[in-house]
């Protein structure tokens, strides 16, 4: 698993230099390796979360019917159906990141800590990668993994705004943010930190929102010169 994550980091890495229509989907295609992309609402995804509702229900902390409404009306994420890619559900993933927003939102490092999985897979913005195994070790570099760009990004963590890659995982910004499930039905974990792909993620949506601006204003002007002549 350590080098899968690893793997897949670089993947990521790579796919954010290369231009693309769909950065997300680019980044799914150089990483997806093996598994199959499910769509949501088929019969194959009904499988899957009825294989996921059990393992929730002898888990003890299954929430019935309104869960089940939940994780079907949102099955859907790039790249495919959550629960056949990931082994949980929408509702699990919603949990996780509703508990990172919450506590990027507040600072409580702990409640920030207490949803990141060992070991962390960090990479930096000069693309240095550093492996933290030990939850003392990932305390002792919380400034450095968990900086104000990443917490940012954190705060407004949505599931809509997911990508998931069968059989590794689901990420966020081009793998800026990496969450895994330990177990079939459990909350997801996570588990890489990449300043890397966060910083070319960004720099991709401001060169888009220049881009779209740019033919708003140059839209705007032609309906200006129009209306002249």
């Amino acid at each position: 698993m350590r080098a899968e994550w690893l793997c897949i980091a670089a993947l990521l890495s790579l796919g954010a230099c290369q231009e693309a229509e769909s950065p997300a989907m680019q980044a799914l295609d150089e990483a997806q390796v093996d598994g199959e992309k499910v769509a949501p609402g088929s019969s194959a995804a009904e499988d899957c979360l009825l294989f996921i509702w059990e393992a929730r229900e002898a888990a003890g902390d299954f929430g019935g019917d309104d869960e089940r409404t939940y994780d079907r009306d949102h099955d859907e994420a790039e790249g495919g159906a959550i629960s056949c890619a990931t082994a949980t559900s929408a509702s699990q993933f919603e949990k996780t990141l509703k508990a990172l927003r919450d506590a990027a939102t507040s600072g409580d490092r702990a409640a920030t800590l207490a949803e990141a999985g060992i070991p962390l897979l960090f990479i930096t913005e000069d693309g240095t990668t550093r492996e933290l195994t030990e939850a003392k070790a990932l305390e002792e570099a919380f400034e450095e993994v968990f900086t104000e760009r990443t917490l940012e990004r954190m705060r407004s963590l949505a599931l809509e705004e997911m990508t998931v890659i069968p059989d590794k995982g689901a990420f966020f910004d081009l793998g800026a943010l990496w969450l895994v499930v330990p177990e079939t039905g459990a909350r997801p974990k996570l588990v890489t930190v990449n300043s890397q792909a966060a910083a070319e993620a960004a720099a991709i949506a401001a060169k888009a929102k220049a881009e779209a601006e740019a033919q708003e204003a140059s839209g705007t002007g032609n309906e200006g010169a129009a209306r002249q002549d």
